[in-house]
């Protein structure tokens, strides 16, 4: 079983009744820390997100379904930005020139699920964007869009 998502649990903790408090005692942390993953202020690792699940007593036959809101056959519910990993994340590893800074960055990129989308956006900002994206440095970013260049002039 995967580990539900923030939000999934956080519409399970309010039907279920549980208070922030009372996760966070469950779970040997303070609420806020709780109340900071639901708000997206900070990341909950998946290990996190799993423990926050079984505080809850989470089991994904048990989970009642999710309201819906209708919004439309074309638009989805979320865009790729509200999934990234590194929502709610500092931001200072994305934009720092020490690699082992960079590295953890490009860490959180390839554990991602939408880091091709990152990626595109990116790439479509052209030097104007800084700083990892999409897993990729701005400069790494530069020499694939080099590349991707030359690759269609030679097939021209």
């Amino acid at each position: 079983m995967t580990a539900p998502t923030i939000d999934q649990l956080r519409e399970f903790r309010l039907q279920e009744g549980f208070s922030l408090r009372q996760v966070g005692e469950r779970m040997g942390v303070h609420s806020s820390t709780i109340g900071s993953w639901e708000s997206g202020r900070y990341l909950a690792t998946p290990e996190r997100l799993q423990q926050y699940a079984t505080a809850l007593g989470w089991r994904e036959q048990r989970r009642k379904p999710p309201r819906t809101v209708n919004r439309g056959a074309a638009a989805p519910a979320t865009s790729w930005q509200e999934q990234a990993y590194c929502r709610g994340v500092d931001p200072q590893p994305f934009f720092s020139n020490d690699a082992v800074v960079q590295q953890y960055a490009k860490d959180l990129c390839r554990a991602c699920s939408v880091t091709a989308e990152c990626l595109e956006w990116a790439l479509g900002w052209g030097a104007a964007q800084t700083g990892i994206a999409g897993g990729l440095t701005d400069e790494e970013r530069s020499r694939l869009r080099r590349n991707l260049n030359r690759r269609v002039r030679e097939a021209l």
